[in-house]
């Protein structure tokens, strides 16, 4: 008898997206390539979509099991489609999933996912209280919203596979929980050393246990993906639409992070200096960096054409453009500037250092530019500039 196929539907720590957690199948491959606007996340190793396409993840599993862990007894919140200004999605009308089968007989109640026992479908063992305890305890010690949004997404999840509260677990409860994360969906160790400070935080700090001692696996050391400079020009040029041309060219010529370029204000920028400032970067540092010549022409064009208020790239409703809304404008402007390269819009930070680096930058002003904390951190671009430029030749190409 042919095993039943079956995917689960996760929450994700943005709302708007919805996981597919499922055992890798080219059945699952050839489904998943047939949705509108899919994307992969590397970090927790499944693929995801936007929510409001779940009538068509409904209708492309149709012969698949479809269980789900969204919301609490209902069904995933709808947003909007986002306008076509800025995002180009399918704006088919949702079609909610009901999370509540018409018999509860038939909800699967063993169903295996590798080693961990999935409990039964639908459960959540993270009550409102203690969700509302463990926010509480992390906006008191000032931890950032996309942290705190992250953690939730990690105890619920850990709490429906298992099936207790991160508060009752004991050391073979994480144990099962991280060899799932790493056996079934290819979890980095980035990904387990959270999962681990999540779990951590929740028992010792939140409910005042002793957290079981778990070892935390070696960090992954990865070269960051850097593209040429003709390659980073093309993607900031293709665009046809201003705003989504400045908002690259932020990233590439100042090297700014995607939550820098949705949070920069009209006052940050310095034309006369020639400098960008950014306000509460990673770690809530402020940072000064070069604002391009050639960028603050752009600016100027795009002000007079666009009379943003207050936020300098703003969406319809005057709110600064979303995080996601910027990655999706990257990855249209990569497929139009025809980029094979796997990257992100994060690759063209990556770009800003390495092309300083070999134009002969010191790396400390690299460093500072980038608002790096420490050096160590900006040496990885040496890995990753060219080597001509950095005057290295190897031994074969001086041998006579």
């Amino acid at each position: 008898m042919e095993r039943q196929r079956y995917i689960v539907l996760v929450r994700t720590d943005e709302e708007d997206w919805i996981g597919i957690d499922a055992p890798y199948s080219a059945q699952l491959l050839d489904c998943v390539h047939s949705l509108s606007n899919r994307r992969y996340n590397w970090d927790m190793k499944r693929w995801e979509v936007p929510a409001f396409h779940l009538g068509e993840v409904k209708k492309v599993f149709s012969d698949w099991q479809i269980l789900a862990n969204l919301e609490e007894s209902q069904g995933p919140r709808m947003p909007s489609p986002p306008p076509t200004d800025h995002v180009n999605v399918d704006n088919s009308p949702p079609s909610l999933l009901q999370q509540t089968p018409a018999d509860p007989s038939s909800a699967p109640r063993n169903h295996s996912v590798g080693t961990v026992e999935a409990q039964p479908a639908f459960a959540n063992c993270l009550s409102e209280t203690d969700s509302i305890r463990i926010e509480t305890t992390m906006r008191a010690r000032k931890y950032s919203i996309r942290t705190i949004k992250r953690y939730l997404a990690i105890l619920k999840d850990f709490a429906f596979l298992i099936g207790k509260s991160p508060k009752d677990a004991d050391p073979t409860d994480i144990r099962t929980y991280l060899s799932h994360l790493e056996k079934d969906r290819k979890a980095s160790a980035s990904t387990l050393n959270q999962a681990i400070s999540a779990i951590k935080f929740t028992i010792e700090t939140v409910f005042g246990r002793d957290a079981p001692c778990t070892r935390r696996p070696k960090a992954d050391r990865k070269l960051p993906g850097v593209l040429s400079k003709d390659e980073a020009i093309r993607i900031c040029q293709t665009p046809k639409n201003l705003k989504h041309r400045v908002a690259l060219a932020l990233a590439y010529s100042g090297g700014l992070r995607v939550s820098e370029i949705s949070r920069l204000r009209i006052g940050d920028i310095d034309i006369d200096r020639g400098v960008l400032l950014i306000r509460g970067g990673k770690g809530r540092k402020d940072r000064y960096t070069i604002l391009a010549k050639n960028l603050a022409t752009m600016i100027s064009t795009y002000r007079d054409l666009y009379r943003p208020h207050e936020w300098l790239l703003e969406g319809p409703d005057g709110m600064a453009l979303s995080i996601r809304s910027l990655q999706a404008i990257f990855y249209k402007a990569c497929q139009d500037a025809e980029i094979d390269k796997q990257v992100s819009i994060h690759s063209l930070r990556h770009s800003f250092a390495t092309h300083l680096l070999e134009d002969g930058t010191d790396i400390r002003y690299i460093q500072t530019l980038l608002g790096h904390a420490s050096p160590k951190t900006t040496q990885i671009y040496t890995h990753v500039a060219k080597r001509d430029v950095l005057k290295i030749r190897s031994p074969f190409d001086t041998s006579k």
